[in-house]
């Protein structure tokens, strides 16, 4: 466990905790009396991603990829 600081109101937060979170990664963040609980947002829901494609059309072997990646997903959440 690593001791952090904040400044400026910022935190940056371990290298580990990073590569683990994925940069760029929205967080939420929940305070429970002295604890401040930070938490990964899920992706998007299919349909969600849908609606941000461009108007061309999105290549078939990268929807079969994002499908299959989504039910793992699911599946890997099922098993905890």
């Amino acid at each position: 466990m690593e001791t952090i600081k904040v400044l400026d109101g910022k935190i940056t937060l371990p290298r580990q905790a990073v590569k683990w979170v994925g940069e760029g990664t929205e967080l939420r963040a929940f305070i429970e009396g002295d604890t401040l609980i930070l938490k990964r947002l899920g992706r998007p829901a299919l349909s969600e991603i849908a609606t941000l494609a461009a108007d061309d059309e999105i290549p078939l072997d990268e929807i079969v990829a994002e499908v299959h990646r989504h039910r793992q997903e699911k599946r890997d959440a099922g098993s905890r």
